[in-house]
C-alpha cells in the first residue's frame, strides 16, 4: 500500500521583487527547544510566512538592517498567506512614522519558558538603504507597549491578521 503525505497549496505567488517591509510578526522560544517563526508584510500587502529559517537576520544594536539583510529575509519566508487589500494596508501604512516615535513601557516579566510574540514596523531610509524596527508591541515572557494611539491602531489590526487570517 502506497500512503501519499498532504500538503498545502499555494495560491498566492510571491512577488519578484519586494517592494519594502512594512511590518513583522515574531515568534521566539528558546525553552524547551526553539521555535522561530512569523510573517512580513511588505508594501504590495503581500503576508510572507516564515517557520524555523535557516539563516536569519536581526537588527544590530541601532536597530538596523540593510536592505541585503532584509531581502535574505525575505528569501528566508516559505509561502505567502494571502494579499492585503490595498485600501486597508494604506490605513496602516500612514500610521507608521507616528508609532515611530511611542514611548515604550518598561518591560514586565508576565510569564516564563512562553518565549515573545513581537509585532514590529520598519521605516526605510532609501539613502543608507537600511530599514531601522521600532517595536510596536511584546507579548510572552516581557510584556512592552508601544505607548503612542498610532502603534494601539496597529497593533490591534495585526493581532486581528494573527486570528482571523492565518
Amino acid at each position: 500500500m502506497i500512503l501519499f503525505g498532504c500538503r498545502k497549496e499555494k495560491y498566492y505567488v510571491r512577488p519578484l521583487e519586494a517592494k519594502g517591509i512594512l511590518f513583522q510578526y515574531e515568534y521566539l522560544n528558546y525553552a524547551w527547544g526553539y521555535s522561530h517563526q512569523g510573517y512580513l508584510i511588505d508594501s504590495a500587502g503581500y503576508v510572507h510566512g516564515y517557520k524555523l529559517p535557516v539563516k536569519w537576520n536581526f537588527p544590530d544594536s541601532t536597530r538596523f538592517l540593510s536592505l541585503s539583510q532584509m531581502n535574505e529575509n525575505l528569501s528566508q519566508t516559505d509561502t505567502v498567506f494571502f494579499q492585503v487589500p490595498k485600501t486597508e494596508l494604506e490605513i496602516y501604512k500612514s500610521k507608521i512614522q507616528s508609532a515611530a516615535k511611542g514611548l515604550l513601557t518598561k518591560p514586565v516579566n508576565e510569564m516564563y519558558d512562553a518565549g515573545s510574540s513581537s509585532f514590529y514596523g520598519f521605516i526605510y531610509d532609501s539613502n543608507a538603504k537600511k530599514y531601522k524596527r521600532f517595536l510596536i508591541n511584546q507579548t510572552g515572557d516581557w510584556e512592552i507597549e508601544n505607548q503612542s494611539e498610532a502603534a494601539k491602531t496597529i497593533y490591534n489590526w495585526l493581532l486581528s491578521i494573527n486570528n482571523s487570517r492565518l
